[in-house]
């Protein structure tokens, strides 16, 4: 796709090296170029982890780096894979893995407010700048459970107007206490995760995710589950609300009744193991549902042989919601 490739800086992101080598060799706009040139899709926002140049990119480097490698210092593709089953024999290798993420559409995704633009950090992009001639967009800058940038403690700002190289001289923004904890607890949550069999994660946690609302997969307690829910999911907004997530979150009014905020049948739907959410809601419902305890309780890696079994012996205390009656 480019006849020549700028060495990717350290953390640098690999839309951010598809860009500097586009600036060298083009002169259409790179929004017009993948339209009318390749005929992709443009990668305006991180959630376009998929692309072609991606792996063009990541190929051009096989002599220097294997491409998982490349692909987990260069990309936040980990970050998507979370709560995917990665050991199925169909999506084990990179290449395989990286199709398969062609086709996931994640439910809730457009709602991701740490997810639908480039972010960068202010300092970052004029240090950068001044020492190699560029700033450039860091992997770890893109990562939806983050809020700041671990070397200057400040905000991460997000990319307004069409896609370039982040601005430099832009005034940082410090961040809060609160805000520095609900980032540090989200990062422990995701590394948690990361310690378990990618084949048990979003079974384990949806499973204790039930067993703190008190919810039955039976078939004939579906209705007792329904009148739970309606008492719980207005518990459910205010302990969100109370926490600092509203930060990563933009609650709009499309799709408002798959929200599991507002809505039971929402609430229902992240629970259902066969359905594609993005990665970000689960983790703010461990956050909310979850304390440190029963996080590290649902993941644990069960007995050899004992995969059907293993959640019966870990039973988590269900939430009493105050004043509720129901069936």
């Amino acid at each position: 796709m480019f006849y020549s490739l700028p060495v990717p800086f350290q953390d640098e992101h690999v839309a951010s090296v598809v860009y500097r080598a586009f600036q060298c060799t083009h002169h259409l706009s790179i929004e017009q170029y993948y339209k009318q040139e390749l005929n992709e899709l443009f990668f305006d926002m991180p959630q376009r982890f998929w692309l072609n140049s991606y792996f063009d990119v990541a190929i051009a480097f096989k002599h220097y780096f294997e491409l998982p490698e490349f692909l987990s210092r260069f990309s936040n593709l980990c970050d998507y894979t979370l709560l995917l089953n990665t050991e199925q024999t169909n999506i084990q290798s990179p290449m395989s893995l990286f199709e398969y993420l062609s086709t996931v559409k994640f439910v809730q995704a457009v709602n991701i407010k740490s997810d639908r633009a480039w972010r960068y950090c202010p300092e970052c992009a004029t240090e950068e700048e001044k020492s190699l001639g560029t700033s450039y967009w860091h992997a770890s800058h893109q990562r939806y459970y983050r809020l700041s940038c671990d070397r200057h403690q400040c905000l991460l700002k997000s990319l307004e107007g069409k896609f370039g190289l982040p601005p430099v001289e832009q005034q940082s923004s410090e961040v809060t206490t609160k805000q520095v904890a609900t980032e540090k607890r989200l990062r422990w949550i995701v590394e948690q995760i990361r310690l378990t069999p990618s084949k048990l994660r979003k079974s384990c946690l949806i499973q204790a995710f039930k067993q703190k609302l008190n919810i039955s997969d039976a078939e004939h307690l579906k209705l007792q589950n329904r009148d739970r829910l309606r008492y719980l999911h207005h518990w459910f907004a205010d302990c969100y609300n109370k926490t600092g997530l509203g930060d990563f979150f933009e609650w709009g009014a499309m799709g408002a009744n798959l929200y599991p905020l507002d809505s039971i049948r929402g609430l229902y739907f992240m629970l259902d193991c066969k359905n594609n959410i993005h990665p970000m809601i689960y983790l703010m419902l461990c956050y909310v549902l979850l304390t440190d305890d029963e996080i590290v309780m649902a993941l644990e890696t069960p007995n050899e042989g004992a995969e059907n079994n293993f959640m019966a012996t870990r039973m988590l205390m269900p939430f009493e919601i105050p004043n509720a009656k129901y069936a």
